[in-house]
């Protein structure tokens, strides 16, 4: 059974990658991205034992390292703050960092992010998560850029399948789509394909694949 979603899971990334590089071309821009996510986590406050045990209060560090293809240097973003778990079911998350490379001339930017993840219908190794990202640039020109992601997954105990939606100030121009992960421990590994509808979007195929090692 392993060996088999094994498999599936290679078969979707060639597939999906292959359709993004061969959608390339001037009027149908494509590309391969991947993103790469190294953090921990540690509590400071729980609550409750065994099953009913919650880290009320925690905190966490993670950096970022995205590359978006076409030759561009890499985006950096750091992430440092508070969890809390109010609930069984809501994880919240308050934050602090920089996001480097963020434009032509490369400099830093600080940025302030909300994060919230709610499992209303999770029991064990299975069930339906939605999480919610909300992150504010504040750029050297004194503008503010806002990021927006959301995802909504279904998880049986090492596969994880769904959907995102991203999007940079408007909403309208957001790319979404589905994804396939495989946990493993710390470990995650995730193929992402954007795409949109939108007239100015709609020949965009983006293929990410995601690596994450959170402790």
């Amino acid at each position: 059974m392993k060996k088999a979603t094994v498999l599936v899971f290679a078969l979707v990334i060639l597939a999906l990658t292959s359709f993004a590089i061969a959608a390339d071309s001037d009027e149908q821009p494509a590309s391969a991205q991947y993103q790469i996510v190294i953090g921990g986590q540690a509590p400071m406050l729980t609550t409750g034992e065994g099953d009913s045990k919650l880290d009320v209060l925690g905190v966490r560090a993670s950096i970022h390292i995205l590359n978006a293809g076409g030759g561009t240097d890499s985006v950096y973003f750091t992430y440092a703050g508070l969890t809390s778990a109010p609930t069984s079911w809501l994880w919240l998350s308050g934050q602090g960092g920089f996001v480097g490379n963020y434009d032509p001339s490369g400099y830093d930017a600080p940025l302030a992010s909300l994060w919230m993840n709610i499992t209303p219908f999770a029991k064990g190794d299975h069930g339906i998560a939605i999480f919610g990202e909300e992150d504010a640039y504040f750029l050297r020109n004194g503008d503010v850029d806002y990021y927006s992601f959301g995802a909504l997954d279904y998880t049986y105990k090492m596969v994880k399948v769904g959907g995102q939606i991203e999007g940079i100030n408007q909403i309208d121009l957001a790319t979404y789509g589905p994804h396939l992960g495989f946990l493993k421990g710390p470990f995650e590994f995730q193929a992402q394909y954007y795409g949109s509808f939108e007239k100015e979007l709609e020949n965009t195929h983006i293929v990410r694949l995601n690596f994450t090692a959170m402790f």
